[in-house]
């Protein structure tokens, strides 16, 4: 993580809300908004959000770390399994709210009509192979290439 973006990293850090209501208010804001088939898919490494809005396909990703991740503390004290858990379970938490924060703010934005849903959360719309946008740019981008992936702009002239 950048160093200036640490400030920020203590969003939500000692939350006490479950996941399982901050997926259902994600869960009602996108419903608000017009999202429809909405399915949560958990696994060990990450939970996939998708829904539908206007039949174009969108999946909102949260990753977790295992809980191996959490067996030393930031000053390389050995933590116990239990203690490795609850570790976990928090930065999940914490993390689930801050995708509750981006889904608002992307709302807001649409009610104030700063751009339309799909352009407010167009890196999130699935595309033919499984790839959101995003994770289509960031591959083209890794790859080394600098032609413009999948339309973009051109990339700025240094």
């Amino acid at each position: 993580m950048e160093h200036k973006l640490f400030l920020f990293a203590g969003y939500a850090r000692t939350t006490s809300v479950s996941v399982d209501r901050t997926v259902a208010e994600v869960k009602d804001m996108l419903r608000l908004a017009g999202a429809d088939r909405i399915l949560l898919d958990e696994r060990d490494e990450r939970a996939d959000l998708m829904f539908m809005v206007q039949n174009v396909p969108y999946r909102l990703s949260v990753r977790r770390r295992p809980v191996s991740a959490f067996t030393m503390s930031p000053a390389k004290r050995r933590r116990t399994m239990a203690q490795a858990e609850r570790y976990c379970q928090q930065e999940h938490r914490a993390r689930w709210r801050a995708v509750a924060l981006q889904v608002k703010a992307g709302l807001v934005g649409l009610a104030l009509e700063v751009g339309t849903f799909h352009e407010l959360f167009a890196g999130y719309m699935l595309m033919a192979g499984g790839q959101t946008v995003t994770e289509r740019m960031i591959q083209a981008l890794s790859d080394g290439s600098r032609a413009t992936p999948i339309g973009a702009l051109p990339p700025p002239q240094v």
